[in-house]
């Protein structure tokens, strides 16, 4: 198992990405907007009328794929966006004691909520990296 202080910390980590994570909040909304352009004008149309569309989509989705997507300056860095895509230690505290209180663990909310044991094994595998005494070991590959 993985100790909750090194859950906390890694999830912190998180932050470092926050102005990468808010650059790609903005994409994903621009890309939303021209699927919405495409597959349903009308509804497009109303919402550009409103002023209902992020002023920088089209610039962001006209952007020069070699450049990072967090120093492209058609994003906008809004202090304000950055910080809501920041995570916070007390909201992962909070999560782990409801888990434990309501269901004895994240492993048991999980089960309840269909988990299986294989969809356990590969979601470990992505997230957790092997011990240096695993490393190489064709059991723990």
């Amino acid at each position: 198992g993985v100790s909750k202080e090194d859950i906390i910390s890694d999830y912190l980590f998180t932050n470092e990405a926050a102005h990468h994570i808010n650059a790609c909040n903005q994409l994903a909304v621009a890309m939303w907007f021209e699927e919405l352009r495409i597959r349903d004008p009308r509804r497009y149309n109303l919402m550009l009328r409103r002023n209902r569309l992020p002023a920088n989509a089209q610039q962001l989705l006209d952007s020069d794929v070699e450049t990072p997507l967090w120093e492209d300056v058609n994003v906008v860095s809004d202090p304000d966006a950055i910080k809501r895509s920041m995570v916070h230690e007390e909201v992962l505290e909070y999560v782990l004691t409801v888990l434990e209180e309501e269901f004895g663990g994240p492993l048991s909310y999980l089960d309840s909520i269909g988990f299986c044991q294989d969809d356990l094994q590969r979601l470990r595998a992505i997230l957790v990296e092997p011990d240096a005494s695993e490393v190489g070991d064709p059991i723990n590959v």
